[in-house]
């Protein structure tokens, strides 16, 4: 196998491990909260309920401007209060972009209806590590778990992405062995 088969190869493998979302308007972010992520006002970090955790799942409909959503899996999170979304790295606090309130789980909500926008959203879907999930109670009112926002991958898009590492290794090992030969 000659060089340039071997590189055509890489080149559409790495192309497949790049793709697209099937559906490019919607997003999916998800994370798992711990006390542990949570910063005080004055920047320290594990402030938050110790043995506290959550799992926060959200995806944008960026065509019909909509939000589904849920809080699920509270763990030692007693007198649950409120969660939202705000932005901020994880060493810092910052203003609040998305307010889920009290609600553990909607489908296809307006962004109107937990306090966000279009503009908003973007700024979340353009970079989703610069904002984070926070939950609060009653013992933590400051925050009990936290965790920075994370893309959810696509369904489809891990099979396809083996596939192209598959391709990729088999291309090599082809190559390396005609070229010992």
């Amino acid at each position: 196998m000659n060089k340039s088969l071997v590189f055509l190869l890489g080149v559409v493998a790495v192309s497949l491990f790049a793709v697209t979302p099937v559906n490019a308007q919607t997003f999916s972010y998800g994370a798992t909260l711990l006390g542990a992520n949570e910063v005080s006002s004055t920047g320290v970090l594990g402030v938050g309920d110790p043995d506290g955790s959550a799992r926060a799942l959200v995806t944008f409909d960026t065509l019909n401007q909509t939000v589904t959503y849920s809080l699920s899996n509270l763990t030692n999170l007693d007198e649950f209060r409120f969660w939202h979304i705000h932005t901020g790295g994880a060493s810092v606090n910052g203003p609040i972009l998305v307010d889920f309130g009290t609600s553990l789980s909607g489908t296809a909500v307006p962004y109107a209806s937990v306090g966000t926008n279009v503009t908003e959203v973007s700024q979340i879907i353009a970079n989703p590590g610069g904002h984070y999930f926070n939950a609060h109670t009653s013992v933590f009112p400051g925050g009990a778990v936290r965790a920075q926002v994370a893309v959810v991958p696509e369904a489809g898009s891990l099979p396809l992405a083996a596939g192209a590492l598959a391709i990729l290794g088999s291309a090599t090992i082809v190559a390396r062995r005609r070229k010992g030969a």
